[in-house]
């Protein structure tokens, strides 16, 4: 009887050993599910991943990245140490990198190199740390290819160096400032002016560079044009580091960011000291001459006396005139242009500068011939100027053109050619000056140039845009408010008796009414909703329409009916262009009929606007105001340029007026619906 319970305990227990087996054989099926899982995860993974011993730094399993980073099968990678991934002259130094976070129990990050089967490196970013890998510390490592992003980053680099090369070449002192008035970046020329090294200007404010008086100045100057974005020039009397005190012209512009905001100013300096002592001798000398001609007024009479004398010792002036020739000889041996005598296609004679010039000695010039110091493709120019000065015909007495020094670099001169008498034939006696510093400054300026250019027409679009939100805006929300107003007061007015409240009422609606125009006007001047419902030519159509109805000028429009994709800007800047040029036509040609064509022309559209009013010279066309409406025309070209458009205009008083804007078509490849969105 006794032996009952021990069986009922061992049943028991069989129950208790079962329910734990089922339990190992879940935990089984969930650790081979977790380790297919994790398997999945590390063989796809897009970078390499290595798991090393601890101890020993042996590979023992890798991915496929590994695999493709390394040019090695996995078989060949495992067993590997880890220290063969990386240049033998680098081991050590990426060892104790890592060992350093290792002790302290870290993730590592570092960059480095590693060696591919073929014997070249790659750079790339490791990430490494220990782990217990079934009980065991290993090192997991994954390995990212940053050879593009390095690529990148050289690139970038040397574009930044490169800029700033170019600006640190320029001789005008350039300076930005940030939107706090802190310096974030100048030239060398700007350094020498202020007589600070770089690293101690940028980050600094005006406050930190000299006195408050002087700082709250240029503050100041500052703030307003951060008030009002664009250019500003003004004069200013500067003190230099050295104490000596200079007139200098500041020209600041802002500038945005990629947001369209403003991100800075900048601005550079002209010293116009030197100018302003050439003005002042200038009107000293001009006094001078008034005082000397006041005399000579006088010298006259006594002159005509002295003439007997001055042919008494007429031996003793052709002494003088020989020391005058000397003199002569000394000048253009020492001038500061280069001078030079072509004779028979050679030089036979050449001063100190015109060899300095092209980097010969003087002896070197003699006899060559003198087209081996043009450019190539300025000979054929220089040749026919040449040839042109020999048979005294009309020549232009100074030009531009390229050089050739010595050494094969191209320069840039300004020449003057005078035909002589050298040995009884003719010659051409040669004056040359070095231009190229100029001519490169010139690049800048004109690669400036057509960045504000791109800036105007960015801000008339943006401008555009902005109207026809507010237009949207206007018509979809406060004319339906004031329709459905209208529409109430109309129901209500039945019901309100005679009298004065009827009377009231009917004040009320006439206000709503004249409320409902003023809206649909202000709808009509701030943009045309018919450019973003029907597209451009629909709505070119329905300017000439309104033109004829506003200004009583018969205008005739025309369209060739074959397809104009545009892109949105080319499209608002074209309806900008032909609404300004009908309001000019309408204000100032006098005309009495105008016409309107739209056509295409390969992978261009043509807009031709023209008018039988009093036309005006088109060659007068610049950037000035005036009470003809040219800045119109200016404004257009300067807006129309950048897109990859252009401005043709012809015209002549009393002939009126023929305007063409042409503009691109849109690519095969973007969408060819004409409707403005």
């Amino acid at each position: 009887m006794a032996k009952k319970p021990v069986c009922e305990e061992l049943r028991k227990r069989v129950k208790e050993l079962e329910k734990e087996l089922v339990k190992s054989r879940q935990a089984q099926k969930a650790l081979r599910a977790s380790e297919k899982k994790y398997r999945t995860f590390f063989d796809n993974a897009n970078d390499a991943v290595f798991i090393a011993d601890v101890k020993t730094g042996v590979i023992l399993d890798a991915n496929k990245g590994a695999e493709r980073l390394l040019g090695r099968s996995r078989r060949k990678i495992i067993g590997m140490h880890q220290s063969q991934l990386h240049p033998a002259d680098k081991v050590k130094y990426y060892t104790e990198k890592f060992r350093k976070h290792v002790r302290n129990n870290r993730v590592v990050d570092f960059e480095a190199e590693i060696v591919k089967k073929d014997g070249t490196t790659v750079p790339v970013c490791i990430s490494a740390g220990v782990m217990e890998l079934q009980g065991k510390k290993v090192i997991q490592g994954i390995f990212g290819d940053i050879t593009e992003r390095k690529l990148a980053e050289e690139r970038v680099e040397e574009q930044l160096r490169f800029l700033q090369t170019l600006i640190d070449t320029l001789p005008t002192p350039i300076f930005y400032k940030d939107k706090d008035g802190k310096y974030t970046g100048c030239n060398k020329a700007f350094e020498e002016f202020v007589g600070r090294p770089r690293e101690k200007i940028i980050g600094k404010t005006v406050y930190d560079m000299g006195p408050k008086r002087i700082a709250d100045k240029y503050y100041e100057k500052d703030r307003e044009l951060f008030q009002n974005p664009g250019k500003q020039v003004y004069e200013w009397k500067v003190k230099r580091k050295s104490g000596e005190l200079r007139e200098v012209v500041f020209n600041k512009a802002t500038f945005t960011d990629a947001d369209g905001k403003i991100g800075g100013l900048i601005g550079g300096i002209s010293d116009i000291t030197e100018r302003k002592w050439a003005e002042e001798a200038l009107r000293k000398a001009h006094d001078e001459l008034e005082r000397r001609v006041e005399e000579r007024t006088v010298d006259l009479v006594e002159a005509n006396e002295q003439l007997k004398t001055e042919i008494e010792v007429r031996k003793r002036a052709e002494e003088a005139l020989r020391e005058s020739e000397k003199k002569y000889s000394t000048l253009v041996e020492n001038s500061l242009t280069g001078i030079y005598i072509d004779y028979g296609g050679k030089i036979v004679f050449a001063n100190n500068k015109f060899a300095e010039i092209y980097k010969y000695l003087r002896d070197e010039l003699i006899g060559m011939e003198s087209w081996k110091l043009v450019h190539p493709e300025d000979r054929v120019f220089t040749n026919e100027v040449r040839a042109k000065r020999l048979n005294g015909e009309d020549a232009p007495l100074e030009y531009e053109a390229r050089g050739l020094t010595k050494d094969g670099e191209t320069i840039w001169l300004t020449r003057r050619n005078t035909r002589i008498d050298y040995k009884g034939k003719p010659a051409i006696l040669g004056n040359v000056v070095a231009i190229t510093k100029r001519k490169q400054a010139e690049e800048a300026l004109h690669t400036y140039h057509e960045k504000l250019q791109s800036l105007a027409s960015k801000l008339s679009l943006a401008e555009e845009r902005q109207r026809h939100r507010i237009v949207i805006e206007v018509h979809d929300h406060i004319s339906q408010y004031l329709a459905f107003v209208k529409m109430k007061l109309g129901a209500l007015r039945p019901s309100i008796a005679s009298g004065g409240a009827l009377e009231t009422m009917d004040e009320v609606l006439k206000l709503v009414d004249k409320t409902i125009q003023n809206t649909r006007a202000l709808i009509s001047e701030l943009g045309s909703p018919v450019l973003y419902e029907l597209g451009f030519v629909p709505a070119v159509e329905w300017l000439t329409q309104q033109a004829q109805r506003q200004h009583g000028i018969v205008v005739d429009f025309d369209d060739d009916g074959q397809p104009k994709p545009l892109s949105e800007d080319v499209c608002v800047l074209l309806f900008q262009a032909v609404r300004e040029l009908l309001v000019n036509i309408a204000k100032y040609a006098q005309a009495r009929t105008a016409k309107v064509s739209i056509t295409r022309s390969g992978d261009q559209v043509r807009v031709e606007v023209a008018d039988d009013g009093v036309g005006f010279d088109s060659a007068a066309i610049g950037p000035s105001v005036d009470t003809t409406g040219r800045f119109g025309l200016f404004s257009i070209r300067v807006r129309l340029e950048p897109l990859g458009g252009h401005m043709e205009v012809e015209s002549k008083p009393g002939h009126g007026t023929r305007v063409t804007l042409v503009a691109p078509l849109k690519h095969k490849g973007g969408n060819k619906k004409e409707k403005v969105s």
